[in-house]
C-alpha cells in the first residue's frame, strides 16, 4: 500500500502546480460585512475590500474563526499588511480557539502577531489562559510593512516564525512552552485597528526541527525533525528546493516543488539522505525523520523544505507546513 501511495505521490507531483495548504482563504469576498463562514468575536466588524480582509478601525482585540477547520496540532499562516492611515496595530493567526469570545482578549488562544506604530517592529507568541491571563514570547524583527507570520503547535511546544517582507524566507523565530490545556480548538485569525491579511492558509499535520534548541544543519552533520499527523496512519516525507505546491487528489496540497529533490527523496531512492521518510505514525501519530547532509562545503548556504502526507488506505488525510532548512 505503501508503494501505491508513493506511486500515486509522484503522480500527483508529475501533473501540476497550486499554493500549498490543507485549507486556504484569499478574501475575495465582495467589499462589505460578509465574510462567509468565518465566525467573528468580540464584538468584531472586519471588512472585505474586494482581496483583503481589514482589521475594525478601532484599538481592540479582534478575533475570527473557522468552525469548520477543527484541530489540535498543526500550522496556519497569513500575509499581514500595515494600515498606513492607523497608529499601533497589528495582525496574525490563532490556533486552539476554543472560547475567543470570552473576557477582554478571549480565552484558551495562542496566537502570533507582528505589531508596530509606523511599521512592523515586533513580533509577540501569546497564550491567553482560560481566567483571561497573558503569557508570552516575544522578538523584535527588521520593520517591515507587510510580513507572512506562522504560527505551529505540536502538544505544548508553539512554534511563531516570521516573513518580513515576505521574500519566501523566515526572518525571526520564537519558541514558547504552552501551559493551557492541549485540546482540539478552530483556527483563524486576529487583528487590531485596521491592519490588512490575506491568503490564509492552515495546515492539519506539523512538521518542526527535533526541539528548539536543535542546530541548523551543516555539511557532514544528520540533521532531525519530527513530525504529527494521525495515530497509525502511514506517512510519506519528501524534500524539494521550493514551495510552489503540488496538487492531491482530495483537493490537498502539498506545499513543496516537483523537482529532482523531491522525486529522489519521494522514491527512497536515497534511503541513507532521506531517513525513515517512509513508514507509520505511532500511537500518537508521531515519527522521526532526519536528512543527513553529505559532507560536501560547497553545499553551505543552500536552502530546502521537508513536508509529508499521511495516508489511510488510499486516501491522504492529512498534508504538513513546508518545513524550511538552511545549511549552515
Amino acid at each position: 500500500m505503501h508503494r501505491f501511495l508513493t506511486a500515486l505521490l509522484l503522480v500527483c507531483l508529475a501533473g501540476g502546480l497550486a499554493g500549498a495548504q490543507v485549507w486556504m482563504d484569499a478574501f475575495n469576498y465582495p467589499a462589505g460585512p460578509n465574510l462567509g463562514t468565518w465566525v467573528k468575536h468580540l464584538s468584531a466588524q472586519w471588512t472585505a475590500t474586494g482581496t483583503q480582509v481589514r482589521a475594525q478601525l478601532v484599538t481592540k482585540y479582534q478575533h475570527l474563526t473557522q468552525p469548520n477547520q477543527v484541530f489540535r496540532d498543526g500550522a496556519a499562516d497569513v500575509d499581514v499588511d500595515f494600515n498606513p492611515t492607523q497608529g499601533l496595530q497589528f495582525g496574525g493567526v490563532i490556533l486552539r480557539a476554543n472560547a475567543p469570545s470570552k473576557g477582554t482578549f478571549g480565552s484558551d488562544l495562542v496566537l502570533i502577531k507582528v505589531q508596530g506604530s509606523t511599521n512592523f517592529n515586533h513580533t509577540w507568541l501569546y497564550e491567553h489562559s482560560q481566567t483571561g491571563g497573558l503569557s508570552a514570547a516575544s522578538a523584535a524583527i527588521p520593520a517591515c510593512t507587510k510580513a507572512r507570520v506562522r504560527l505551529l503547535v505540536l502538544d505544548s511546544r508553539a512554534v511563531a516564525r516570521i516573513d518580513c517582507n515576505r521574500n519566501g524566507k523566515w526572518d525571526v523565530t520564537v519558541n514558547k512552552t504552552i501551559s493551557l490545556p492541549v485540546k482540539a480548538g478552530p483556527v483563524g485569525i486576529c487583528g487590531y485597528n485596521g491592519s490588512f491579511m490575506d491568503e490564509y492558509k492552515t495546515y492539519n499535520s506539523v512538521i518542526l526541527e527535533e526541539t528548539s534548541s536543535t542546530p541548523m544543519p551543516s555539511p557532514g552533520t544528520e540533521y532531525k525533525m519530527v513530525i504529527r499527523g494521525t495515530p497509525g496512519d502511514g506517512y510519506q516525507a519528501a524534500a524539494s528546493l521550493g514551495t510552489s505546491g503540488v496538487v492531491l487528489p482530495n483537493g490537498y496540497v502539498l506545499p513543496l516543488t516537483a523537482d529532482p529533490l523531491l522525486f529522489a527523496s519521494a522514491s527512497n531512492a536515497l534511503p541513507a539522505l532521506f531517513k525513515n521518510f517512509r513508514g507509520f505514525l505511532d500511537i500518537n501519530g508521531d515519527a522521526k525523520i532526519s536528512v543527513a547532509v553529505p559532507n560536501l562545503p560547497v553545499l553551505s548556504g543552500l536552502t530546502f523544505y521537508v513536508a509529508f502526507v499521511s495516508f489511510k488506505g488510499t486516501t491522504f488525510v492529512t498534508v504538513s507546513n513546508d518545513h524550511q532548512v538552511v545549511i549552515q
